[in-house]
């Protein structure tokens, strides 16, 4: 019944979430690190846990926008966010390397290391989904911040049965890169 008030309470949930998942995160970086099975650097994990974070706090701006029905809005935010990950990746990946293998590689010496393309794409993805928030403050701050406990209870209990619905589907959805190599044998 009260929109505003439903706003403010998921808007600022989700932030507090997102940001002990970012604190929770940076903390235990090492641990995670060792426990994947590939060599990934901190720096990169990090990177991932930041756009994480940011990707699901503005998520429900994009939901405000969808309610709204501010279609334009909603399509310029989203198409930002692709052209400025587009946009840097083709920095990091082209152009940084066409630097850094000329006269003027003392340019870009302080930001970039070549050879590490991954970390250049996730960074890539990274600025995208932080243009966005630039865009948003004026939505966050028309919004007080508060939550309504009796209110997120309800939505808490509301959005249990679809967390157990998405956790199935990323299981079914991954699963197989878990288990072919250790099913399969050789290459």
């Amino acid at each position: 019944d009260d929109y505003k008030k439903v706003l403010s309470t998921s808007l600022s949930s989700v932030g507090f979430v997102s940001l002990i998942f970012l604190l929770l995160g940076t903390l235990f970086l090492s641990p995670i690190q060792s426990i994947l099975d590939v060599e990934v650097s901190q720096s990169l994990i990090f990177v991932n846990i930041l756009c994480l974070s940011i990707d699901a706090f503005t998520s429900i701006i994009f939901a405000k926008l969808r309610y709204e029905s501010n279609l334009f809005k909603y399509l310029y935010l989203r198409v930002l966010n692709v052209l400025v990950g587009l946009f840097f990746t083709y920095f990091f990946l082209d152009i940084c390397v066409d630097i850094y293998n000329s006269d003027f590689n003392y340019l870009i010496n302080w930001f970039y290391t070549p050879f590490n393309g991954v970390f250049y794409s996730f960074l890539a993805n990274l600025l995208g989904s932080v243009s966005i928030l630039f865009f948003i403050s004026k939505d966050l701050v028309l919004i007080k911040g508060f939550i309504d406990s009796l209110l997120l209870k309800r939505m808490l209990i509301f959005s249990l049965p679809m967390l157990g619905i998405g956790i199935a589907g990323m299981i079914n959805m991954n699963i197989d890169k878990i288990l072919l190599p250790k099913l399969l044998k050789g290459d």
